[in-house]
């Protein structure tokens, strides 16, 4: 799978917790899932992890989750194994 089919699943995993749950179980239940789909990508993950992981409202969340992909694997995100 390339990191941008990966990204666009995660938001779109994201996206539907979100519109599910309220604000404050919603972040919470999406760590779980953030961390489920982040474990497997390497060491340089685990860095970004922390700061996903400690945002307190689901836009933060998936702005960081964005730019983490941005940052890790550029314009086009083609490329993730």
């Amino acid at each position: 799978m390339e990191a941008i089919q990966l990204q666009d699943l995660m938001i779109d995993h994201l996206s539907a917790l979100y519109s599910f749950y309220g604000e404050y179980a919603e972040v919470r239940l999406a760590r779980n899932h953030i961390g489920g789909y982040l474990k497997n990508m390497g060491t340089f993950a685990i860095k970004s992890f922390d700061s996903i992981l400690s945002a307190e409202i689901s836009e933060s969340q998936a702005t960081l989750l964005y730019y983490f992909f941005k940052f890790n694997y550029g314009e086009n995100r083609h490329e993730y194994n």
